[in-house]
């Protein structure tokens, strides 16, 4: 492993080592523990390494393995009401701190502007207007800002201001807007008149009220009246309240009274919401806390995401050869819609199908507008003509914000819609040599190429070679095409020999296919004699003629090397000094040589007698050889005189 964002210690354990694949093994898994925290942070990413491969060879070396972040994602600001405080007179003048509060604690630096707007009171006669930017650091999770009043000795109510955070960066807000109540420390007769805040749990249907008090500081002995009207903050009238004015009248003697403000339910999973009521118009009174707020606390549960599966027929390239594209459209569903903006990250990965060969990657982040429940994710599904199996890939969705994860992994299935090819088989034609072995090659081509892996068997047969003897014979023997191959072959091993012969034949026949047919199942190998044909000679011959009767003299014909083919050759005998009928019995023949037969031999009969006469010869003359030459075509055949002179 090695760092990215995330650091080995901290946040995942660091690990090394050697994976062994035993043979027939495709597949290893390496498990990283991570080192868990309760901390809002990015996701983190480390990187799994590959190095010093044995048997194999390196393809991707690198992964990455990302931490998915599951704290809160953004932090959420909050601001406080102010502790009332005494308004103090022009030499010691009093002051509202504002609590700032972050949750929960994070990362990241996170920075909100803030500005004050009047209330009753007013800036510059009752506290000094202030705004500018507050600044968390990573960790820090509560901040104070200060506004100070401008004192006075005047008898009056009670007032207030308020204090707004705006434009937050790396947090959203919660609530945004607090109020400070200046209290009036001047003497006076007239009760001062306040309202109080309220909380309601908006409930699913129906309406729930929001109840408020109105409150004297003291029973006033005249009639006290004051109007008041509920307006929005974040809450929007009529659709989360109803916004209600009126006036409310206390007769001499009473100090309380409530107005109820109806809060609409619904389903909606969304941020708790405010609005206001505000008194004005007082008669026989002074106002002293003029506004109350009324928080909406939301009560629905946030929905869930889900991501459907989908399937496409993957097309072929366009007619210009660019890769043609067909859409898969992922569909990414709410379980509910929701109040508030929903994202989340949705990532193409690979299964059997891999990027970019067979789909675009590529991910995006998917935002669901507050109500909307459904929308899609479109991956790019490449076309080809590989003649594959169906292949897989998956959308996985990730860092959701305002919701969580039901299904999170899509399921692309891109369909394969191109044919299986033909095999066809190319005829070979090898010299046989003189010895040893030869490899006949026969190609097999594949009428285009394959995305799987294409296997057929072949075997030899048939022919006028013969097996074992010519050629090494082959039984039905499996070969393969590798994948996106055109070619593979079937090899044949040819036996050498010396024999003159003829071109001799035989047969390799496919079978047995898988994932391609047969075009044409058989070719023929043509083993080419390279041998010449060989040379006859014949012997000379001497034999001793007898007094009476016949003797034989026996002539030997050789080929200079057995012949794989019948030799012929014609042989006459003619005289000499010996005469036919006299001397010998003239003969004419035809010798035949079988195919590996080597010499052949005839014979010439020889007539004796009892006269003194000197050694007397006649030939055979060799002719009309066939399959072969002639290189000594006379052969002498001598008798020899055995009889003496008296």
């Amino acid at each position: 492993t090695s760092n990215g964002t995330a650091s080995a210690g901290s946040d995942y354990t660091a690990k090394s080592g050697t994976l062994t694949f035993t043979p027939g093994e495709i597949s290893k898994t390496i498990t990283i523990p991570f080192v868990g925290d309760a901390v809002s942070e990015s996701d983190e990413t480390f990187y799994m390494n590959l190095s010093q491969p044995a048997g194999a060879a390196l393809s991707i070396t690198q992964a990455t393995g990302t931490i998915v972040n599951d704290d809160a994602v953004v932090p959420t600001l909050t601001i406080g009401d102010a502790d009332d405080a005494s308004e103090g007179n022009a030499s010691s003048a009093g002051s509202a701190a504002f609590t700032v509060s972050l949750t929960p604690v994070t990362t990241q630096s996170v920075t909100v502007n803030y500005a004050t707007s009047n209330g009753t009171a007013s800036a510059g006669s009752d506290y000094t207007a202030k705004s500018g930017t507050l600044t968390f650091a990573p960790g820090e999770v509560s901040k104070t800002i200060t506004v100070n009043f401008i004192g006075d000795t005047v008898q009056e109510a009670d007032e207030n201001f308020v204090l707004t955070l705006s434009q937050p960066t790396k947090a959203t807000l919660g609530r945004a807007q607090a109020t400070a109540l200046i209290l009036n420390d001047d003497a006076g007769e007239q009760p001062l008149i306040s309202i109080n805040d309220a909380t309601v749990t908006e409930g699913n249907v129906g309406n729930t009220n929001a109840a408020f008090a109105i409150t004297l500081s003291q029973a006033g002995t005249q009639t006290v009246t004051v109007s008041y009207a509920a307006t929005g903050l974040t809450a929007t009238a009529p659709a989360d309240f109803t916004a209600l004015s009126g006036t409310v009248t206390f007769a001499p003697g009473e100090t309380s009274k409530n107005i109820a403000i109806p809060v609409r339910g619904d389903t909606l999973d969304e941020t708790n919401e405010t609005f206001r009521v505000s008194l004005s118009n007082v008669t026989n009174g002074i106002l002293n806390d003029a506004q109350g707020q009324g928080t909406i606390t939301d009560d629905d549960a946030a929905p869930s995401l889900t991501i459907d599966d989908v399937s496409v027929f993957e097309g072929n390239p366009s007619s210009n050869g660019a890769p043609g594209t067909v859409n898969a459209t992922f569909t990414i569903a709410l379980s509910a819609a929701s109040g508030q903006t929903v994202t989340v990250s949705a990532i193409p990965s690979n299964g059997t199908a891999k990027a970019p060969g067979d789909y675009t990657s590529g991910g995006a982040s998917i935002v669901f507008a507050p109500g909307e429940k459904s929308k899609t994710f479109i991956v790019p599904v490449k076309g080809d003509l590989l003649n594959e199996t169906d292949e897989t890939f998956y959308v996985l969705l990730s860092a959701p914000v305002n919701a969580s994860i039901a299904r999170g992994r899509g399921i692309g299935t891109i369909f394969d819609d191109d044919a299986a090819p033909s095999i066809t088989v190319d005829g070979v034609s090898i010299g046989e040599g003189n010895s040893g072995q030869r490899v006949a090659a026969f190609r097999l081509k594949l009428s285009a190429p394959s995305g799987k892996i294409v296997r057929v068997s072949y075997a030899t047969n048939g022919g006028t070679a013969t097996p074992n003897v010519d050629y090494v014979a082959v039984a039905a023997t499996p070969i393969s095409f590798n994948i996106g191959s055109l070619y593979t072959y079937a090899r044949v091993l040819i036996n050498g020999d010396a024999l003159n012969e003829l071109d001799e034949s035989f047969l390799v026949t496919l079978t047995n296919s898988v994932n391609a047919s047969i075009a044409n199942n058989q070719a023929t190998g043509v083993i080419l004699n390279d041998d010449r044909a060989p040379s006859l000679t014949i012997e000379d011959v001497s034999v001793t003629e007898g007094n009476s009767g016949t003797t034989t003299a026996t002539f030997t014909v050789s080929l200079s090397a057995p012949s794989g083919q019948q030799v012929k050759v014609n042989y006459a005998t003619a005289d000499g000094t010996a005469r036919s009928a006299s001397d010998y019995v003239a003969g004419n023949a035809t010798l035949t040589f079988a195919p590996g037969e080597a010499t052949k031999t005839f014979a010439v009969t020889l007539n004796g007698d009892v006269l003194m006469e000197g050694d007397e010869t006649f030939y055979v003359f060799l002719s009309g050889a066939l399959n072969a030459t002639v290189g000594r075509a006379r052969g002498v055949g001598t008798i020899l005189n055995d009889d003496s002179s008296g």
